[in-house]
């Protein structure tokens, strides 16, 4: 009898130990913001092979998916026009999370080099004009921000460091002070809630930031080139930084780089229309908006002259490419 009841209790503990829980990438989370009208795709992993359900509060509707053979599933949820916070219940082999005070508005991706990453506290010496009022006043509970952790990859990832926070002045000193002044507006001018996710690492090329599939199409692109470092090498900051959000919902892009390709400014004019057109084919969710910004006239104290790469810039901006607009 005792040992009966042994091999019982051992059965029900092992049964829980192979009981594997839903897995999210961190792109998901409490805090995050859905593209509103939309049909927002949510993926994860899950025993493989069972079923995977999903109810969302705004509509009590209820999704329902099987996991394939590696336990991959995908699920799109028809998101309404704007609001929160609302619940996202996830249910698999018994076992149920679920992602609290989420939005439903507007998500920006907002990508680049330093420019873009420069935070609201500034650098030594450099200032943000009139920073410390506005982090002072920042709290918005319809803003949200997300910032990827740097890496680089050879290979595309299925997930990044990083999690969605929440509008207050202890994390807006720290975000991106272009990311953190366009959402504000956006939330100013449309009265609904704002998504920022930033991808940015400074001193890098464009080259990064272009996906395998694309990147081979220039030819210009020297062998040497191909075997980069810190974060130069084609296609290793897309791979890491980038793959592993594709396929979430957004609005659009805005993009400042261009210092780092100041010296070769025939190619960047390829390069960034490549660069959206890379970007809207591996998110596969149409033409959203690109807008960009063409960098200062500022002395780079670099060989060369940045009115090359500016007016390379501009040329971009009267290429017949949708949904596209750039910032002078």
């Amino acid at each position: 009898m005792k040992l009966k009841f042994i091999i019982t209790f051992s059965c029900i503990l092992i049964s829980g130990w192979l009981r594997a829980e839903v897995e999210l990438p961190s792109i998901f989370g409490d805090h995050m913001v859905l593209q509103r009208n939309s049909n927002a795709a949510l993926w994860g992993k899950a025993d493989a092979k069972t079923e995977v359900s999903i109810i969302t509060s705004w509509d009590d509707r209820k999704y329902i998916k099987e996991s394939d053979k590696n336990g991959n599933w995908k699920i799109e949820l028809a998101t309404p026009n704007a609001g929160g916070p609302y619940s996202i219940s996830i249910k698999n082999q018994g076992v149920t999370i679920k992602l609290k005070d989420v939005l439903i508005g507007e998500v920006w991706v907002c990508a680049g080099q330093s420019n873009m990453a420069m935070a609201m506290k500034g650098l030594k010496n450099q200032p943000i004009l009139g920073a410390n009022r506005e982090v002072a006043v920042s709290t918005n509970e319809n803003i949200r921000l997300f910032n990827i952790g740097n890496d680089i990859s050879d290979a595309p990832l299925s997930d990044f460091k990083g999690q969605w926070k929440e509008c207050v002045p202890q994390h807006v000193v720290q975000f991106s002070a272009v990311a953190y002044y366009y959402g504000k507006l956006l939330n100013e001018a449309l009265d609904i809630p704002v998504g920022l996710i930033t991808t940015c690492r400074g001193g890098t090329k464009i080259e990064p930031w272009i996906s395998g599939n694309t990147i081979n199409e220039f030819e210009f692109i020297a062998k040497n080139e191909k075997e980069g470092w810190y974060g130069r090498k084609p296609s290793s900051l897309y791979n890491a930084m980038v793959h592993p959000m594709v396929g979430y919902s957004i609005s659009g892009v805005i993009w400042y780089q261009g210092e780092s390709n100041m010296q070769k400014p025939n190619q960047y004019e390829q390069l960034l229309p490549g660069l959206i057109r890379d970007w809207r084919a591996e998110w596969g969710i149409g033409d959203f908006g690109f807008y960009y910004v063409q960098i200062a006239p500022f002395n780079y104290g670099e060989p060369g002259n940045s009115a090359f790469i500016r007016d390379a810039m501009r040329k971009v901006s009267l290429q017949k490419i949708p949904n596209i607009g750039m910032v002078s």
